[in-house]
């Protein structure tokens, strides 16, 4: 770490209760002393000295992992050779500073300077054999912190790409562009499309927290999206659900339906109308969805069949599946999609 990673680092233990904590239970100590032990002004004198080295003893104690932290570069901690170095002139140097603060506020009395010297090497033992494992566990405790946060900042990263992934540039271009030629026909069902899409992207954002949903949360999620698409098709476009009660509280990855529906309503009404049946049953552990389109018309591309098989495998384990069949003059797409949670 350089020099201002570790000056941040012992600013945010400052501010870490647990600190200050340890610190006035330590003050309990010189206090009950003065309790049990005999009214003596020199034992007086070494609790007050003992007090204030206590409270030299909690800075140093917040700023020695700092030998083991400070690298000069992009490495966490030094090695053991540096960091004893490091650890050793940071020891001598506490004990430096709490020798001279004992000595110029009396506690010490009039000394020599060898009894100084002496001092400094007693506060130097002490403190090298309380303040360098000290120094370690800490120091490993922030590195394992840090680590876990940057491991949930990049989980949530890609948390929130594979959310980006479901809505993408394409869901909101055709909507604003249809919206945009409505504006001048009907100013109120322009106002109501946007309000819709706008309620779609919030109502999807909020599902997309959760690792997994219920099959009627989706299925009003889909139908919040066909409901803002009939804008655009009308009548042409006709999706029945064909779903159990009874698998209304099935769990499955959020917004995994949504990729599938873009990818039919891509082309437009221009290309013809668009007839789905949707069928739900449950199958050992699976959520069996089968897409069905009697009639000709465009299959699902390959990449909404990858998102959706990314996202179940993302959210709930291996085993899922996509299969794409012809049926009569239309095709069938059946999904299996591991249900981990079962019934919310």
């Amino acid at each position: 770490m350089r020099a201002a990673q570790v000056q941040a680092a012992i600013a945010a233990r400052w501010r870490h209760p647990g600190y200050w904590v340890m610190g006035l239970s330590l003050q309990l100590l010189p206090l009950m002393l003065a309790l049990v032990l005999p009214r003596d002004p020199n034992k007086r004198s070494g609790l007050c000295a003992l007090v204030l080295c206590i409270l030299g003893f909690l800075p140093a104690l917040i700023g020695s992992p700092a030998p083991w932290q400070w690298s000069g570069d992009d490495r966490a901690q030094v090695g053991w050779g540096r960091g004893s170095l490091q650890c050793l002139v940071y020891v001598l140097l506490w004990a430096f500073l709490l020798a001279l603060l004992l000595l110029v506020t009396g506690w010490m009395g009039p000394r020599t300077g060898s009894f100084l010297l002496g001092a400094c090497v007693g506060l130097s033992i002490q403190l090298l054999l309380v303040l360098t494992p000290a120094g370690i566990v800490i120091a490993r405790m922030e590195h394992l912190k840090q680590e876990t946060q940057e491991a949930q900042a990049r989980a949530r990263d890609v948390k929130w790409m594979s959310h980006r992934g479901s809505f993408s540039p394409g869901l909101l271009f055709n909507n604003l562009k249809h919206l945009a030629d409505l504006a001048d026909r009907d100013a109120q069902a322009t106002e109501q499309g946007l309000v819709a899409l706008a309620e779609l992207y919030r109502k999807g954002l909020i599902e997309a927290e959760h690792p997994l949903i219920s099959l009627a949360s989706e299925r009003e999620l889909a139908e919040q999206y066909l409901a803002l698409e009939r804008g655009r098709w009308g009548n042409a476009l006709v999706v029945r659900w064909h779903l159990d009660p009874d698998l209304e509280h099935r769990l499955l990855p959020p917004l995994l339906l949504l990729p599938l529906l873009e990818s039919l309503l891509a082309p437009g009404p221009e290309g013809g109308g668009l007839s789905l049946d949707v069928f739900a049953k449950a199958d050992a552990g699976y959520l069996i969805l089968r897409c069905l389109r009697a009639l000709a018309g465009p299959a699902p591309a390959a990449s909404a069949l990858e998102a959706m098989l990314q996202r179940m495998r993302g959210l709930s384990g291996e085993g899922g599946s996509a299969e794409l069949s012809p049926q009569g003059e239309g095709w069938e797409l059946l999904l299996r999609i591991p249900s981990p949670g079962g019934e919310s």
